[in-house]
């Protein structure tokens, strides 16, 4: 009986090496499907950072002096399984070295363990997402005025709401520069970003122009984290599920002007079609405590002395 595993640790996700970089996510699909079960997600991660490089935030893409070739890591996979007793097995295969793809011997390692009720949980409590988002971080300078000093382009971020782990998080994916050390030359590498935040860190949250405009202030700035992203990913989950386990890399502030470590108030635009997704959002935040002042007369904004912008 289900009630019984609630306390039994699960897992859901695996990381496997050891295929060659001649294979897609697609192929790799399919063999694990044909052999074990079904799949929710499978990202083969092409891309990786080079030795020694750092991320510049405050360059113009434009102008920096380029590279494109450098070592790369071995490939590598993040499998989402349906099922956490397909992973038991498929781990169980790599370790008497059964898993077996093009005369290669598969490596795989584990991924994050979860109560098996915290795991049902996950897939009934889906988070809200308000997609293609326009973000500004600036400082409430009174109850109506808001100064604007960074924005992000017009669309392009989500905003996730999670009650899996009352987390709020800013998702986007940017190219980046990277330093090479020693050197005056960059690589540029599309990363995806997230600044992150719990829901006891949002201090009120506005809702302006009919659920169009939400301003968000919180008590301290959010946790910033990149990874590279250029990679190959299949996907046949039509809704949210838990991160795979490629993992995060804490970040300074992305922000040229370095508003998010001097700001506390995130100005969030929504398309009308999310507005419905809005309300819910937001009821569910206030069920949690997070205070809320609706129908907020709409604040006038402009842009501050030290504005900026992506570059």
């Amino acid at each position: 009986m289900e009630s019984e595993r609630n306390n039994e640790l699960v897992a859901t996700q695996v990381r496997i090496s050891g295929f060659g970089d001649q294979v897609t996510a697609k192929i790799l699909v399919d063999y694990i499907e044909s052999k074990y079960g079904l799949l929710w997600k499978c990202k083969v991660k092409t891309s990786s950072t080079p030795r020694d490089a750092y991320p510049v935030f405050d360059v113009n893409l434009e102008n920096v002096q380029k590279v494109t070739h450098y070592v790369k890591v071995e490939p590598c996979a993040f499998l989402q399984f349906v099922s956490p007793d397909t992973v038991d097995t498929i781990v169980e295969d790599a370790h008497t070295g059964q898993l077996v793809y093009n005369n290669n011997t598969l490596k795989v390692i584990l991924g994050p363990q979860i109560p098996y009720e915290k795991y049902q949980l996950r897939m009934k409590e889906t988070p809200y997402r308000l997609s293609n988002v326009g973000l500004e971080v600036g400082r409430l300078t009174s109850q109506d005025n808001f100064v604007v000093s960074w924005r992000g382009s017009d669309s392009g971020v989500d905003l996730l709401i999670d009650p899996f782990d009352f987390s709020i998080k800013f998702l986007f994916t940017k190219d980046t520069a990277f330093s090479l050390k020693g050197t005056k030359d960059y690589i540029v590498i599309k990363c995806d970003f997230k600044a992150e935040f719990l829901l006891w860190n949002v201090k009120f949250v506005k809702e302006c122009d009919n659920h169009l405009v939400l301003v968000l202030q919180l008590a301290s700035a959010p946790c910033i984290f990149y990874r590279t992203a250029d990679d190959d990913i299949k996907q046949m989950h039509p809704s949210e599920m838990l991160d795979d386990d490629d993992p995060w890399i804490p970040a300074t502030n992305f922000t040229p002007s370095g508003a998010i470590g001097r700001c506390n108030t995130y100005r969030v635009s929504i398309r009308i079609r999310d507005v419905p997704k809005v309300k819910k959002a937001l009821a569910f935040l206030e069920e949690k405590g997070v205070e809320i002042e609706h129908n907020v007369t709409q604040l006038k904004v402009e842009d501050g002395p030290s504005f900026g912008s992506w570059l």
